[in-house]
């Protein structure tokens, strides 16, 4: 399914936000090494990725990481890709400190992780 998105972290425990974490808690470095080990992921130093799929499957994801220096901030996202398929990319940014949201492009819902993978279908 097509989709566009900004990804941000939500639900901070009061753990997180007694430490005032806006991000995701995770450094562009350290997202950067995970993504890199994705088969056919190209990574830039400006944080723009671009994913395509290999020959018998079909998506293919673009984005740019925005980060303060610190902390990835967010993640914007487009493509064409399965809720299976998206899960590499979603992975080094989950934690037990959020939840990921999803504000979808140019509308604006706000979904959860489920509710955004539903919409991606399998």
């Amino acid at each position: 399914m097509n989709f566009h998105a900004i990804l941000q972290p939500s639900g901070l425990s009061s753990a997180a936000q007694n430490a005032s974490i806006s991000g995701f808690g995770i450094s562009y470095e350290q997202v950067e090494a995970e993504l890199s080990k994705i088969s056919r992921l190209h990574i830039e130093l400006d944080g723009s990725f671009v994913w395509v799929s290999a020959a018998d499957v079909s998506h293919k994801v673009n984005g740019q990481i925005t980060d303060d220096g610190k902390q990835v901030m967010y993640i914007e996202f487009r493509g064409v890709a399965t809720a299976e398929e998206i899960e590499p990319i979603l992975a080094p940014l989950k934690s037990n400190q959020h939840e990921l949201k999803f504000q979808m492009l140019p509308g604006g819902e706000v979904l959860n992780e489920p509710q955004f993978k539903a919409h991606l279908g399998s």
